[in-house]
């Protein structure tokens, strides 16, 4: 082998080894998605005697090691047996790493029933089953996710000021 063959070889090495860290430290940095279940469904005052409104409490949880900026999260609430609620946030938000928040999202209600009669359905404690689904768009990037979720959540009531 030839000083030039082995330069060769030298070159080809190193230049393999720092693609390698480059793809590494690339796949490294990829968002595991941020987990969100609802923290909270509380009936807010009315506005009229048929327009119930509602606010969700999203409960976004990162476990990245990162920061994660959200711009949207769209969602479809669908309280079991009792009907839907549709919304969106309305402005960007940051969760630092592996921390977890508490997103309010007042939505209308015309899609679900008054508080009395969402309260006469529940369970102990005002409890009421769901399911969640929807999409998070990342801030920078624009790159959406799917979420879906379901659980158990507390009916509240929010009085007036």
């Amino acid at each position: 082998m030839t000083i030039r063959n082995a330069l060769r070889c030298l070159a080809l090495a190193a230049l393999c080894a720092s693609l390698a860290v480059v793809f590494g430290a690339a796949a490294a940095k990829k968002q595991t998605p941020p987990h969100i279940e609802v923290a909270s469904l509380a009936a807010l005052p009315a506005v009229s005697a048929s327009a119930q409104r509602y606010r969700v409490g999203l409960l976004v949880d990162n476990p990245n090691t990162e920061p994660l900026t959200i711009g949207e999260i769209r969602f479809t609430l669908r309280v079991l047996g009792q009907g839907l609620l549709t919304s969106h946030s309305m402005s960007e938000m940051k969760i630092e790493a592996l921390d977890r928040t508490t997103i309010n999202i007042d939505v209308p209600g015309d899609t679900l029933p008054s508080y009395s009669q969402l309260r006469a359905a529940s369970g102990p404690g005002d409890k009421l089953d769901y399911e969640l689904y929807g999409n998070i768009t990342m801030a920078h990037g624009r790159k959406t996710m799917p979420f879906q979720t379901q659980g158990v959540l507390t009916l509240s009531k929010v009085s007036e000021p």
